[in-house]
């Protein structure tokens, strides 16, 4: 085999590799923006089991990991975010300066979009909390209903 034959096909090879990970990669950012399927509590019937909904245990444990972390993350954050809101700003004249104007708007709808995102992750969190509250309720019921139908009340003797 030449080493133009070598070098032609080394290209290829590189060529198809590249084209898996951009395929693997834009078929990755599809998924993260598509919208999750969330449950919908009005259907949602609280006798059924916890695999009708298709959710294992391990599943509602990764919930409720994500849920803690972002938690933590949001802990974190606030004092970030506590930092942005400063009370003082209010209360500030707004410059003379046109330049100076549209910059210090432009800072302040900034804030006010970042405090926008910080809700929407919170209303999220509250969600997923609300929901792993929901599915937890549902594993006690159905777990008490096993233990009712396993062991049935024992009747005691008089001697």
């Amino acid at each position: 085999m030449s080493s133009e034959q070598s070098n032609k096909n080394l290209w290829i090879i590189i060529t198809v590799i590249c084209i898996v990970v951009l395929a693997i990669g834009a078929y990755v950012a599809l998924q993260d923006n598509q919208p999750s399927n969330e449950l919908n509590p009005e259907t949602s019937a609280t006798t059924r089991p916890l695999n009708e909904h298709g959710l294992s245990e391990e599943q509602m444990t990764e919930i409720a990991q994500q849920s803690t972390a972002q938690t933590e993350q949001m802990q974190e954050n606030s004092q970030d975010f506590a930092e942005l809101v400063d009370e003082s700003l209010l209360e500030q004249p707004i410059a003379e300066d046109q330049a100076l104007k549209k910059d210090e708007i432009a800072q302040l709808e900034e804030v006010q979009k970042q405090l926008g995102e910080q809700k929407d992750l919170l209303e999220q969190q509250h969600q997923d909390a609300d929901k792993l509250l929901e599915l937890k309720e549902q594993q006690l019921a159905e777990l008490e209903a096993q233990l009712k139908s396993n062991h049935p009340p024992a009747q005691t003797t008089a001697q």
